[in-house]
C-alpha cells in the first residue's frame, strides 16, 4: 500500500514539474533572444532498478525541453534544450522520490 502511495505522490509530482517544464521551454523557444544551445549530459542518477530507470527515462522524455538519449547500466545520456535545463536535470527533485522507492523495495 505503501508502494503504490508513493508512486500516486510521483505522479502528481511529476505533472508539476511537466507543466513547469512546459513553461520553461515555452519561454525559452518564444524568448526573442532565442538562448538554444542544445547539449548532452550524461550523469548516473544511481538507481539500480530496472523498472525505476524505465520510469526516469520516460518521465524525463515527456518533460518539454528533455530527451533521453540513451540508458547503459546506470549510466543515462539526455538531450536538453541548454545549459541552465541540462543541469536542472541531474538535479530534478523526482530522482530522491524514486531513490526513496527503490530503497524500500530492497
Amino acid at each position: 500500500m505503501q508502494r503504490i502511495i508513493k508512486f500516486i505522490l510521483f505522479a502528481l509530482c511529476l505533472l508539476g514539474q511537466v507543466i513547469l517544464a512546459g513553461l520553461q521551454a515555452a519561454r525559452l523557444v518564444l524568448s526573442p533572444n532565442l538562448q538554444l544551445q542544445p547539449v548532452l549530459v550524461t550523469f548516473n542518477p544511481g538507481i539500480k532498478s530496472d523498472f525505476l530507470k524505465a520510469v526516469l527515462a520516460n518521465s524525463l522524455t515527456l518533460s518539454p525541453g528533455t530527451l533521453t538519449v540513451s540508458v547503459e547500466g546506470e549510466k543515462f545520456t539526455v538531450h536538453a534544450l541548454n545549459l541552465s535545463a541540462a543541469q536542472r536535470i541531474v538535479q530534478w527533485p523526482l530522482l530522491n522520490l524514486l531513490r526513496g522507492m527503490e530503497e524500500d523495495n530492497v
